[in-house]
């Protein structure tokens, strides 16, 4: 917040003071930290594909690996999840009791 580190003296008066408060800043500080981590990645990434682009592919293919599966892969897949959802057992609906309120 600000542009405060989570040791200022701030947030060790509001983790004393609110600390739901000071967990939910100290959370959105560490995800603005991965995104600036990230467009610096990103950055070094494209100023290097100007001289060895080859790296520059090989970088980004481990973000994003390609899996393939085959048919007969998938079809086991779902016949897994097929069988598992027939070993569920299914119970009745409950009924919520009524619940009257004495007229004042």
């Amino acid at each position: 917040m600000f542009h405060k580190l989570p040791d200022d003296i701030f947030f060790e008066k509001l983790q004393e003071s609110k600390p739901l408060l000071y967990i939910y800043m100290y959370e959105c500080w560490v995800c603005d930290q991965e995104e600036e981590f990230e467009f610096a990645r990103s950055q070094s990434i494209l100023t290097g594909s100007f001289t060895n682009p080859e790296a520059a592919k090989k970088m980004l293919k481990q973000d994003s690996p390609d899996f393939s599966s085959t048919d007969e892969d998938f079809e086991k897949s779902i016949k897994m999840i097929e069988d598992k959802i027939e070993d569920i057992p299914v119970g009745k609906k409950k009924k919520r009791k009524l619940i009257k309120k004495p007229v004042a």
